[in-house]
């Protein structure tokens, strides 16, 4: 009896996905909800030894509560990664010594969740959903205080930050939240504003900040033809912090750019035409079905002049997506943009984009998401007239880079980066990437899971990967699953040490570091 195609093409696929599920059977571990907040303890090493050089305070952001209470202890939980509830966490190494706390953020979405779904847009929803008083009460709200993305340090203020418009402000010394940030300006007063970018952007021994939001609508009564890339920057060393508008980019659709490239004199903007609609937006609950993929649109690059406030270069590109560039610098005649792609094509849902299918938290507890793989792509920015070109240097599956703090915007050799160990996995594994020698250097162990690395450069050193490099990650090889802090050589990706943390903790977004930066200290820094 002949099989048709058909079917056999489903036998096919029913197996690989079947043995692929089985390669990380684990991975509904790495999101549970954090079980409670730790006040500051000391942390024994656990195996190995911390050079007695490293001198390090890590603060993460992250992903630490995945449901909440309704209706006389009905439980509900979220759909999608980005809604979760915000955690954070501190590390600090000190003479071989380490110190950790974590807090909830105790934002108005956290303290409203233990009673109902707070009236807030999220990207996926929950489960059970809204019932239609709650529907009523949130469409006037356009954004959320549950800030999960980033922690950034300005001056001395500690921010929680996320893709939505806004700030909240956390005690350093205790994680306690002190509320929204109110910064000295006027310019949500001016605009409305929604979305905002999660990394926002400093150079070393710059003062200022910059980053941007996406304001709504143009002028009356063209209400829904433009948008406001509105850029601004922040002078740290004043207090309070108060943005300065520095130069508006007008725009018909407004897209998803999670980052931005950053050199001394230029910041480049890649418009992905990952697209949000926003009058969709407005009208409903959710976010992610009102953002669409457009690959038959192009990508738009946008260079601005940091000298002039104005546009050098404006190209349009084939269609791409990236949650994450690595890093950007100057050249003789132009720029050197290197980015981690995400793929967008092969959305399980219509209009969609891959790169955001893959935090659906029903597909990540069954681990039945096969993660497309896309690579790390070098951009030849020329000034001087002449078209961008690019080559794809690697393709491990990359993302949640890290390079050494003082060559954010110069030209590097190495970084290190949030690593797939196989095609289609989740990403598990830390990956040092040699962009000269085109090499790389693998830590993996089965059923760990590693999170964003962060490289602490050695006092004194000379060589550019002479340093360690830090990441929380999750041992998840059984229910008792306990986190570690994981402590290797940037050299050699050789472990050097782990010190257990008191508990095991869910997936963490972005962070920051302050350590010794040659021979500078208490110099704080993210990616």
């Amino acid at each position: 009896m002949l099989v048709s195609n058909q079917v056999m093409l489903f036998a096919i696929a029913l197996i690989v996905t079947t043995a692929f599920a089985d390669e990380q059977a684990s991975l509904h571990r790495l999101f549970r909800s954090v079980r409670n907040e730790t006040k500051p303890i000391g942390l024994a090493v656990t195996t190995g030894q911390i050079p007695s050089w490293v001198t390090a305070e890590r603060y993460l952001n992250g992903f630490g509560q995945f449901s909440g209470i309704k209706d006389k202890n009905k439980p509900w939980t979220f759909n999608f990664l980005f809604d979760v509830m915000s955690f954070v966490q501190f590390w600090k190494i000190d003479a071989g010594k380490v110190t950790f706390s974590n807090k909830f953020l105790k934002s108005a979405y956290y303290n409203e969740s233990h009673s109902r779904i707070p009236p807030y847009r999220t990207f996926g929803g929950t489960t059970p959903g809204m019932g239609p008083i709650d529907v009523i009460e949130t469409l006037p709200r356009l954004v959320s205080d549950n800030l999960n993305v980033g922690l950034v340090r300005m001056n001395s203020t500690l921010l929680a930050i996320s893709d939505m418009a806004g700030a909240v402000e956390v005690r350093a010394d205790t994680l306690d939240t002190v509320g929204v940030y109110h910064f000295v300006d006027n310019i949500s007063k001016e605009y409305t504003a929604i979305l905002t970018c999660a990394h926002p952007s400093q150079l070393p021994n710059d003062p200022f900040v910059y980053n941007y939001q996406i304001y709504l609508f143009g002028d009356f009564p063209h209400l829904q033809d433009l948008h406001k890339y509105q850029l601004y920057r922040i002078d740290t060393r004043k207090t309070p912090l108060q943005r300065e508008v520095v130069f508006e980019l007008d725009v018909s659709n407004a897209v998803y750019m999670h980052s931005f490239a950053h050199t001394e004199n230029y910041i480049t903007f890649f418009l992905f035409p990952l697209e949000f609609d926003l009058l969709g937006i407005v009208e409903h609950t959710t976010l992610l079905p009102r953002v669409n993929w457009h690959p038959e649109l192009p990508t738009r690059v946008v260079v601005i002049s940091k000298k002039t406030w104005s546009i050098v270069k404006d190209e349009n590109l084939p269609s791409f997506f990236a949650w994450h560039h690595l890093n950007a610098y100057e050249t003789s005649n132009g720029l050197i943009v290197d980015i981690l792609l995400t793929a967008c094509e092969g959305s399980v849902t219509e209009g969609g984009c891959a790169g955001m299918d893959m935090f659906n938290l029903t597909s990540l507890y069954s681990n039945s998401y096969f993660i497309p793989s896309a690579p790390l792509r070098r951009f030849e920015v020329p000034l001087d007239g002449g078209a961008i070109v690019w080559r794809d240097l690697m393709n491990y599956g990359l993302d949640l880079s890290a390079l050494h703090p003082a060559l954010k915007g110069k030209p590097y050799q190495f970084a290190w980066a949030l690593s797939t160990h196989k095609q289609g996995e989740w990403y598990s594994a830390l990956r040092k990437l040699d962009l000269v020698g085109n090499t790389t250097l693998e830590w993996w162990k089965e059923d760990h899971y590693a999170s964003e690395p962060v490289f602490v450069p050695r006092p004194g050193a000379t060589a550019e990967d002479d340093g360690v490099v830090l990441s929380v990650v999750l041992n998840a090889t059984s229910d008792t699953s306990s986190s570690y802090l994981l402590i290797l050589d940037g050299r050699s990706m050789d472990v050097l040490a782990t010190v257990n943390a008191p508990m095991p903790m869910p997936f963490p977004s972005h962070g920051h570091t302050c350590t010794n930066v040659n021979g500078q200290p208490d110099q704080c820094f993210w990616f």
